[in-house]
């Protein structure tokens, strides 16, 4: 009932992105196809599972207009951007190649095609401090039980087992960088609770999930 409210109040919604795992692939299914059904919007995946395996996830999921591997951060905006233009009635297959001509790890389909843009390549930002923690819109549920939080890309190890897509290759944030999202995050509490003698002990709990924190 949520997801049709919110679908219901935003009819001019352009882009849904979602990160999938192959573990979730029929709930994953039901849910594109609730979507197509109930909006006119374009729809990405990325994650692990588009990652590893972009071929068979979009052959899998037919729903699926875009695929993006690697990290999401600087490829979203070229994906909405395409997605806004199409739904504007922008020839899909003109826009998509213009936007992705000189992209590489992204896969799109429109209704009389597909395109492959380097899809052996996968899209990794330079310096994990880029990455933009916002706390903005976090509400007192959101924070009651505390949160959890990656500070790292990667494995430090080579597991064969392992589904991280970037296994031996580990990338981290910077200490400051750390301290400066746990401040923001303190300064939120104080926003929402009003002092810091109102903040519950668990609101402050904090989960790294990080192959080598330390």
């Amino acid at each position: 009932e949520g997801l049709d409210d919110v679908l219901r109040s935003n009819p001019d919604l352009s882009l849904i992105a979602l990160t999938t795992i192959e573990f979730c692939y029929n709930h994953i299914r039901h849910l594109l196809r609730y979507l197509k059904e109930r909006t006119g919007a374009l729809i990405a995946v990325g994650g692990i599972w588009p990652t590893t395996a972009p071929e068979h996830v979009f052959v899998h999921l037919p729903e699926v207009d875009f695929l993006a591997r690697g990290d999401g951060e600087e490829i979203i905006v070229p994906l909405a951007a395409a997605a806004s233009a199409i739904r504007e009635g922008e020839d899909a297959e003109a826009v998509i190649l213009d936007v992705f001509g000189d992209r590489e790890g992204v896969l799109a389909r429109w209704k009389d095609g597909t395109a492959s843009f380097r899809i052996d390549m996968k899209n990794q930002i330079p310096d994990l401090d880029m990455t933009k923690y916002s706390f903005r819109r976090f509400c007192e549920d959101d924070v009651k039980s505390g949160i959890s939080m990656s500070t790292s890309r990667g494995g430090i190890h080579n597991c064969r087992f392992c589904a991280i897509g970037d296994r031996s290759v580990w990338r981290g944030m910077s200490v400051e960088r750390v301290e400066e999202i746990f401040s923001d995050y303190e300064r939120r509490l104080l926003d929402i609770f009003g002092s810091d003698g109102r903040i519950p002990k668990t609101a402050r709990e904090i989960i790294v999930w990080d192959d080598d924190f330390f």
